[in-house]
């Protein structure tokens, strides 16, 4: 067969495959496209002259680069099928063969590294990028391409050597720099990765994407006041960024920084009404603050949102219990055991709710309850022996409350009990002294002070 003959093979090897492309045929396109570059191949060896007079190579080229595009259109099973066979691999070695001998096909190294990594054949790409890089035809484009291809392999020391390469070529070139930033993050060399998105911020002051990586790694380094620097910055490049006022918020919570962290979370709840997580912290915010009417409004928002929060209902619950609202405590702490039995605070402060409403078999009960999940907590020691006082039950609640008193001597209402139980007991020097000892741990305590007059009155 001529090579006349061979051509016109090509050719029409060729515009079969295009029909196939059209009618999105992939397979059979590819399968077309590697026949013509049989036939081509078999022009060069049969007639070197007619393959550089008649262009053959720019026939060749397009259908290496059809070959390249369309098996990323295939399953991975087909693909892997073209790329075993054995015209493949004689093709790979003719196309190496010509960018030897002829440095204008570079380029094809690149191609053909791209389709051989996709599929699995490393090294075979690692040494189509390497060919390439000896050109010098855009260097810096090879070790970038051969860094990423390391970090697509998690091979991140590789990685860095290359991009250094890169870097060295383009010192300013932003991506380059910021490929850098991660590889440093990957290898656990956080000081180098803010080194390296601060140069970045030095020539983009307001790329968003690098203020916010670096508020990340900031929190990891546990510098929570540039993290915080970092992330107001970003609420300044993008007020409607939602995230970064989320964020912002929990990290000024964290730092007990509650009035700024009130405004983040304001911020950011006007920006996502529906944000759960921003309306509970915000209730919490506004609880450390003591402003507990909006931090009611807040935990209820939440609660609207999610009802089956516990930890909700439960901060819901401490403030009505710290308002002396006990009704509404008793309400909330059952909503928080209905959702999770095993809370000790629930059951704990229910029993010092029903306490409080004179309703004591109730706090008697809850308070065993609370003792069976933690018996070395002395709060609840101390209300099941306030309840039996209350009952008149003295020595039963003497015995109680000196075991909450060994368990912590320093939990104040221990101590106000067991004055007033002595107090009963007409012992008035020892609830003096007892009552004396309340509020040495507990200067404003209100029931002790006014406990401490009655006391003295009996004197």
């Amino acid at each position: 067969m001529d090579v006349q003959e061979l051509h016109q093979m090509s050719l029409e090897s060729i515009k079969k495959a295009d029909s196939f492309e059209k009618n999105e045929e992939f397979k059979k396109s590819i399968h077309k496209y590697l026949e013509a570059m049989q036939h081509l191949i078999e022009i060069q060896e049969l007639n070197e002259t007619y393959f550089r007079e008649h262009k053959i190579y720019e026939n060749l080229k397009k259908a290496t680069q059809r070959v390249e595009s369309l098996i990323f259109h295939l399953e991975k099973e087909d693909a892997k099928e073209i790329l075993d066979n054995k015209n493949f691999d004689e093709i790979i070695e003719f196309l190496n063969k010509e960018i030897e001998m002829h440095r204008k096909l570079n380029p094809l190294w690149l191609e053909i590294a791209k389709i051989l990594k996709e599929y699995d054949r490393i090294e075979e790409a690692f040494e189509n990028l390497k060919k390439a890089s000896g050109q010098g035809d855009d260097i810096f484009e090879i070790y970038k391409k051969m860094g990423i291809l390391y970090i697509s392999e998690e091979k991140y020391e590789k990685a860095l050597h290359y991009i250094q390469k890169a870097i060295n070529i383009k010192p300013e070139h932003v991506g380059i720099i910021e490929i850098l930033a991660q590889i440093y993050v990957k290898l656990g060399k956080l000081d180098y990765a803010i080194e390296n998105y601060l140069k970045i911020l030095e020539l983009k002051p307001r790329k968003v994407e690098v203020w916010k990586k670096l508020s990340e790694l900031y929190r990891q380094q546990g510098n929570v006041e540039k993290a915080i620097k970092a992330l107001t910055r970003l609420t300044e490049l993008e007020p409607s960024n939602f995230e970064a006022w989320k964020k912002l918020g929990k990290v000024l919570l964290e730092e007990s920084n509650i009035e700024s962290a009130i405004k983040a979370f304001e911020k950011a709840l006007e920006l996502n009404a529906d944000y759960f997580e921003g309306w509970k912290e915000l209730g919490k915010a506004y609880k450390e603050q003591k402003k507990y009417d909006s931090a009611i409004k807040s935990f209820e928002n939440a609660i609207k949102l999610d009802d089956k929060s516990y930890e909700v209902w439960s901060e819901l619950a401490a403030i009505y219990r710290l308002q002396s609202n006990y009704p509404e405590a008793i309400d909330a702490y059952h909503k928080v055991i209905k959702l999770k039995d095993d809370v000790f605070d629930a059951w704990c402060y229910l029993a010092f709710a029903y306490l409080k409403t004179e309703k004591y078999e109730e706090a008697i009960e809850k308070s065993k309850k609370a003792i069976e999940i933690n018996n070395e907590n002395a709060k609840p020691w101390v209300f099941l022996g306030a309840s039996y006082l209350e009952l008149e039950k003295l020595e039963r609640s003497k015995e109680l409350l000196k075991k909450a008193i060994n368990i912590d001597p320093n939990y104040h209402y221990a101590w106000f009990y067991l004055a007033s139980l002595f107090m009963q007991q007409n012992r008035i020097n020892n609830a003096l002294d007892i009552c004396n000892r309340a509020l040495e741990l507990k200067p404003q305590f209100q029931e002790a002070i006014k406990l401490k007059k009655e006391i003295e009155n009996l004197l």
